[in-house]
């Protein structure tokens, strides 16, 4: 007896309201999960993978709806459903963990108390028991020292131990579908790994399905049993996983995958693929293939009409008119037309740009006990950075790697400022910078020693457009005259793949990748030396 999927998306188009009215955001995307199936869904930022994956759990936000297709969740019309028992499935049925774990932990709200109440809400566990439950599924993710987390506030761990206590959470109540959106960015490899195989270990214990979306094809690659690649809120190519990676039918598909650079070369010669071009928005798709204008092999049929989504071999879906053709000609082994070689330029100075001796920073532990309130006992303190020297020489790049919470964000904020060292001696273009946080630095040391934030919901201010607060930083600078201010934004977001469209948009008006951009755009917008 044939099983049925426990999720069937059929003919799914979403669009969001605008001052100019709705723009469709997503169009005509068709696929089914079975019970215990991983899916990975694969594309650009603004592809439209996140805005499909809020959908399945009735997240759109009040301007967004459903405007054609159905969400088919274990027999039931999800649409049909009002939103009592919808929030009676989330957490219980569907859990999802999301690509900005602050959009999921309360601030003001111990770790323990939220994990508690995700459970609670749809147990009826003892506190006892459920206290128990919440120690196992820190354990499950590699948290160190579980019962200590869960006295601490989400801005008391590292980027990578707030994503984990999400994926605990989503996780406790065994759901059998779980939705994850980028849920390992902020994870080191080790991590990633126990939290892949902690995946894999729910679909063979539950038959859990789960609807994995990603940027990295290794990942993808590991987990997925069956790939979907979105470009420009279309599903253009879906198969199992073997077939994407070794025969996909659409350029697509074909282009991501040459985007991965050859860690192999000499360094400085590393000869890379970029997709020409840019993802177009919602409201500039093009007539005919959405993909045509980026793709090398386009022929005039491409740009006459939309190619459908159809099975080109068994089980292998794509949306390309010439799909056929690669069938019996593969793309994969045919040689790009265009490739890029960056070479580092000669460094200006042979001096270190920065200098860094026996940095120190250390964090109060947070009272727990009355004794340690009333000065009985030793504050205690976490070591985040303990005794770190390193130098920077001008043109060269340090990379700093480990675990999450070993200190590398944290010695980063203290690098630039953010955070006060509690001992050792900083040097930054010559200059004493070791006890001045940043409010107190030269305007030269802040103009020359910027940072790209792990989290961009963080740093950007839901208030500005992304025009005006990358035009800050050239206004505070006078990198350009105020007369060419504007131009000079419109030519960094195209640095990072952006159009001038984007200028007049809110950060709430963007995908995760694009809000990222946009924070690098604004940290090289005062052309730093660092």
């Amino acid at each position: 007896m044939k099983e049925d999927p426990i999720l069937s998306v059929q003919n799914l188009a979403i669009a969001y309201k605008t001052r100019k009215g709705y723009i469709q955001a997503v169009r005509d995307v068709s696929f089914e999960i079975m019970p215990g199936e991983n899916l990975g869904l694969v594309g650009e930022s603004g592809c439209g993978k996140s805005t499909v994956a809020y959908s399945l759990v009735g997240f759109l936000g009040r301007n967004g709806r459903i405007t054609n297709g159905r969400i088919i969740f274990k027999g039931q019309d999800m649409q049909s459903l009002d939103e009592k028992t919808l929030r009676k499935l989330r957490g219980a049925h569907i859990a999802m963990v999301y690509q900005e774990p602050m959009s999921s932990l309360n601030p003001t709200m111990r770790i323990g108390r939220q994990l508690a109440e995700a459970l609670a809400a749809h147990t009826d566990l003892p506190a006892e028991e459920i206290r128990q439950r919440c120690i196992k599924a820190l354990q499950d993710v590699y948290m160190p020292e579980p019962e200590s987390i869960l006295a601490r506030y989400p801005h008391q761990l590292s980027g990578g131990q707030q994503q984990r206590v999400c994926i605990a959470m989503a996780m406790l109540n065994q759901p059998e579908l779980l939705i994850m959106d980028e849920p390992t960015t902020a994870l080191d490899v080790t991590v990633e790994a126990a939290v892949l195989d902690l995946v894999a270990e729910l679909q063979e214990k539950f038959r859990t399905a789960t609807l994995y979306i990603s940027h990295n094809l290794g990942v993808i690659a590991r987990v997925a049993d069956k790939v979907g690649v979105m470009y420009a809120g279309e599903l253009v190519e879906l198969a199992s996983t073997e077939q994407i990676y070794t025969h996909p039918l659409h350029p697509y598909t074909v282009g991501l995958m040459r985007c991965l650079p050859d860690v192999d070369a000499p360094r400085g010669t590393r000869e890379l693929h970029p997709i020409p071009g840019r993802v177009p928005s919602p409201a500039e798709v093009p007539a005919g293939c959405i993909f045509a204008p980026r793709c090398e092999y386009a022929v005039p049929e491409c740009s006459a009409g939309r190619p459908s989504f159809q099975e080109i071999a068994p089980g292998h879906f794509a949306r390309c008119w010439r799909a056929r053709e690669w069938l019996e000609n593969p793309l994969w082994t045919k040689k790009p037309a265009k490739s890029s070689t960056y070479v580092c330029a000669k460094p200006e100075s042979e001096e270190p740009i920065l200098k860094v001796e026996d940095v120190r920073t250390y964090y109060p532990v947070p009272f727990t006990t009355v004794r340690s309130l009333i000065g009985l006992e030793k504050r205690r303190y976490v070591h985040a950075v303990d005794g770190v020297s390193l130098s920077v020489d001008c043109g060269y790049t340090l990379g700093i790697v480990g675990e999450s919470g070993c200190g590398k964000s944290s010695l980063a904020r203290t690098i630039v400022g953010l955070e006060t060292p509690t001992g050792g001696k900083m040097e930054f273009l010559g200059i004493d910078i070791s006890n001045e946080p940043v409010e107190r630095r030269r305007r030269e040391v802040i103009r020359h020693l910027q940072m790209v934030f792990q989290n961009p919901d963080g740093t950007l201010n839901p208030s500005y457009t992304v025009g005006d607060q990358i035009a800050m930083s050239l206004k505070r600078f006078r990198v350009v005259p105020a007369n060419e201010v504007y131009g000079r934004v419109v030519q960094l977001l195209e640095a990072v793949k952006l159009n001038e469209t984007y200028y007049h948009r809110l950060p709430r008006q963007l995908s995760g990748g694009e809000k990222q951009r946009v924070g690098i755009a604004r940290a090289i917008a005062s052309n730093p030396k660092m």
